[in-house]
């Protein structure tokens, strides 16, 4: 079930799961409404970045209880230590409306204030008297009797900060109940927040503060982190210090157990520094790599030789068969010419020229369509002879025999080859590596020289028969050869397994090197990184302190808050309020919204018909605080406290609200200055107020209205009388009543009223009681007959004038009256005195 009918019911239940500094926070946030001041936001957010001592008072802020017993204040007696009251000092409530009537200055303040603090209103702070020497102040001391139901009860306080658990329900309004209740949102409304809902935003407003300010912070402490050397660091540890990250706890350990560097360590190192300065000196790869290039070139000594060989005898096959070709289309060509002997007659009839001129006169002819030539095809004369026609004939069988062409096709073939002879590279370079291994190197490079011999033999020769390759074996070089890289593969294998051996060696010696200068670093460094860790744990601190001021939990808060609490039953009781203070024309609206930080996602929305900028006025404000005020009130069983609610307001509101106090049907507590207020409730017709303080009122009429007349005599604050019995007689009895006291102690307190006495003679036998009609009310209007009766006396003015001089001077010097006081005879003649005076008005 939920019993929560106010936002700091809902902040309360919230506080208690949550660190102490948010506790304080929304503690004093409930205490002050939302005006914390500036130095305690500090004190906590000190407290949450630095844990620095946090005084959290005792504040009770449990959920008001919903008592069906009806309370009410019987009496508050002022004992001693309340600002500058007055001691002893009593207020006897009325049941239903009290009244304490007070310029500025008066004192009333300090009793407002002790009713404020034990009840439900934001705290104020109580000073001791300012005017009492250090040594002479008292502690507060009050004495308050209340009645539960039918059981009364007394209750003593002392000013402590916890609210008394009876009290909790008491609602109270004064200038603080503003707080954040109004919010401009557009010229032409105003946004509510009633029931403590501003909190919610007010409160996360401060831990977005916070926040910010948090995160200064971390950027703050960053530029203390060190610079931590990492040269000789491995990688990873290197990384994380270059980048400014934190270590985990296990790297932690690591680092911690390398920061004693010991002796031993030290000359482990050294040792091994030489141990890799010596491994490093002998160069295996110096010795890999000559041999590899020996093994290069004997290879390649071998290659060539063997391509040159390869290649000759392989143009030597190709060159043979071409020869070979060529000798047979030759012979074949020759058949074909012995069958032509008739052109052998011819000169030059085996030369090319000649083919070439019977070829084009063959190609005329077969252009001239002439089977059988009749003509010369070159002359195109008439053949007459039987000589010339044969001649012709057999140029026809010459061309048509394809033996010239078989023959030209090998003649192509031959010089292809020969060619291709002639561009074979068969240069064999004996180097000096081949000159070390081979003992003979002079018959190997005869040798050689006539491969290259060999290769001219084949570019020259015109038959088969002259081709006959030398007779050159290489077999026993190339053994020896074979054997030297054999020897060298063998070395290379040695080496490179010595050199795997000390390069593993090298990589385990570096690996330990390493480790060691890394310790050395660290160890050298073991200030900076103790420094580098407690930073960084400072950081990580303030960044889970940043997550403590999240203000998604508080935004969530008040939405489920506006929810319960924002309803249309609260909506229609402002409404009728604004109504009963005359502020109709103002209109209310409850919509839905976007939510924002710490904002509710409804709001009560203030409109008025033409502009709302007049709400913005200090009485406007006043008077929608007032109705909101009224309308959250619930419960009838518990006493309402107003201090000065009519400041700012006109005298037309002043009455309104004076009747609206009237129709609560609960304890009515009011504190004020303004007289227009209080003839709202003298002036009432259906309730009045008692002319007695002291006592029990007999009149029946209505509501029982008991007025306090506060005043200030001197630096004694809050003294109280009866309103109502505030004239000349009452004032002359109670100073012969105190002169009569033994022993007689209030010098002060007689003067003052002698001096008070003096006042009201002159309102009531001089001035008749009359009041200058701008002040009058409608019991207090002109009475024409009296005014007519009014007679100056001067001598009895004079008189007047007198003992008032003589009892202010008592007040207000305060070395006369402390060297030289009046004493308890002049007192009492001075009353004799006013007595005589006053019988004298009367007579």
């Amino acid at each position: 079930m939920n019993n929560k009918n106010h936002a700091k019911d809902y902040l309360s239940e919230f506080a208690n799961k949550k660190p102490g500094w948010l506790k304080a926070l929304i503690k004093d946030a409930i205490e002050t409404n939302g005006a914390i001041e500036e130095s305690r936001i500090n004190e906590i957010f000190d407290n949450l970045l630095n844990g620095t001592p946090l005084q959290v008072q005792t504040y009770n802020l449990s959920s008001a209880q919903q008592s069906s017993q009806k309370l009410l204040f019987e009496s508050l007696t002022h004992i001693s230590g309340v600002n500058a009251l007055c001691e002893n000092q009593t207020i006897k409530f009325s049941p239903d409306v009290t009244v304490l009537y007070g310029l500025n200055g008066s004192g009333k303040s300090g009793y407002f204030r002790i009713l404020n603090n034990i009840s439900g209103g934001v705290y104020k702070e109580i000073i001791p008297n300012i005017y009492a020497n250090e040594g002479n102040r008292k502690n507060i001391n009050v004495s308050i009797k209340y009645r539960l139901c039918n059981t009364s009860i007394h209750y003593s306080w002392n000013d402590s900060h916890a609210k008394h658990f009876d009290f909790q329900g008491v609602k109270v309004f004064d200038s603080s109940y503003l707080n954040g209740l109004l919010q401009t949102k557009k010229p032409d409304e105003t946004i509510i927040y009633p029931l403590g809902l501003h909190l919610f935003g007010y409160i996360a407003q401060i831990l977005d503060n916070y926040t910010s300010k948090l995160n200064e912070q971390i950027e703050l402490t960053k530029t203390g982190i060190p610079v931590i050397q990492t040269e000789e660091l491995s990688d990873s540890v290197r990384s994380k210090f270059i980048s400014h990250e934190d270590f985990s706890v296990s790297e932690r350990k690591v680092l911690t157990e390398k920061f004693n560097f010991s002796d031993i360590e030290n000359n482990s190192l050294t040792e091994k520094e030489n141990e890799l300065r010596q491994l490093q000196q002998n160069n295996f790869q110096d010795s890999i790599n000559l041999r590899s290039k020996q093994n290069k070139e004997l290879s390649s000594f071998v290659d060539k030789l063997n391509s040159v060989i390869r290649d000759l005898k392989s143009y030597e096959e190709e060159l043979a068969k071409a020869l070979m070709a060529f000798e047979s289309a030759k012979n074949k060509n020759e058949s074909a010419r012995k069958r032509s002997e008739v052109l052998k007659c011819l000169p030059k009839s085996d030369t090319q020229e000649w083919k070439s001129f019977i070829q084009a006169g063959h190609n005329y002819s077969a252009l001239c369509n002439q089977e059988r030539p009749k003509r010369c095809p070159y002359c195109h004369q008439e053949l007459r002879t039987d000589e010339a026609i044969r001649i012709i004939d057999a140029y026809a069988d010459f061309l048509s025999d394809t033996s010239e062409k078989e023959l030209n096709n090998a003649s192509k073939k031959l010089s292809a080859i020969r060619s291709k002879i002639d561009k074979l590279d068969v240069a064999v370079t004996l180097t000096d590596e081949v000159k070390s291994v081979i003992t003979d190197s002079i018959e190997l490079q005869k040798k050689i020289e006539q491969l290259s011999a060999y290769k001219t033999l084949l570019q020259f020769v015109k038959s088969t028969e002259e081709i006959q390759m030398p007779t050159m074996n290489f077999s026993a070089e190339l053994e020896i050869i074979e054997n030297k890289q054999n020897e060298h593969v063998d070395a290379i294998e040695k080496l490179n397994a010595s050199k795997a051996e000390k390069e593993k060696k090298i990589e385990e010696l570096q690996k330990e090197i390493a480790r060691l200068k890394e310790n050395n670093a660290i160890s050298k460094q073991k200030t900076d990184i103790e420094n580098y860790f407690s930073i960084h744990d400072k950081i990580k601190a303030i960044e889970k302190k940043k997550s403590e001021t999240k203000t998604n939990q508080i935004t969530s808060l008040a939405n489920q808050a506006q929810k319960t609490l924002l309803t249309n039953t609260l909506k229609t009781n402002f409404e009728k309020e604004l109504k009963a203070l005359g502020r109709q024309k103002l209109n209310v609206e409850l919509e839905v919204i976007n939510g924002s930080k710490g904002k509710c996602n409804t709001q009560l929305k203030l409109t008025g018909n033409n502009s709302v900028l007049e709400i913005l006025s200090e009485g406007e404000q006043k008077a929608v605080a007032l109705a909101m005020f009224f309308a959250e009130i619930r419960d009838e069983n518990y006493p309402i406290i107003l201090d000065d609610p009519v400041t700012s307001l006109d005298h037309e509101i002043a009455g309104m609200l004076a009747k609206r106090l009237l129709d609560f049907n609960k304890q009515v507590i009011v504190f004020c200055h303004n007289k227009l207020f209080l003839d709202g409730f003298e002036t009432s017709k259906d309730n009045h107020v008692c002319k007695t303080i002291d006592s029990a009122c007999n009149n029946h009429k209505g509501k029982h209205i008991r007025i306090y007349k506060v005043e200030g005599i001197g630096n004694d604050k809050g003294i109280l009388s009866n309103y109502k019995g505030d004239n000349s007689s009452a004032l002359i009895r109670e100073i012969n009543k105190e002169l009569n006291k033994k022993p007689f102690e209030e010098y002060i307190k007689v003067s003052a009223l002698i001096r008070r006495s003096v006042e009201k003679i002159i309102d009531e036998d001089v001035y008749k009681n009359q009041l200058p009609p701008k002040v009058s009310n409608k019991t207090s209007r002109i009475q024409w007959d009296v005014i007519k009766s009014i007679n100056s006396k001067p001598d009895l003015i004079d008189k007047l004038k007198i003992i008032h001089d003589t009892v202010s001077e008592e007040i207000h010097d305060g070395t006369t009256s402390s060297e030289n006081p009046i004493t308890v005879d002049k007192l009492k003649e001075l009353s004799n005195e006013l007595t005589k005076i006053k019988g004298v008005f009367n007579a």
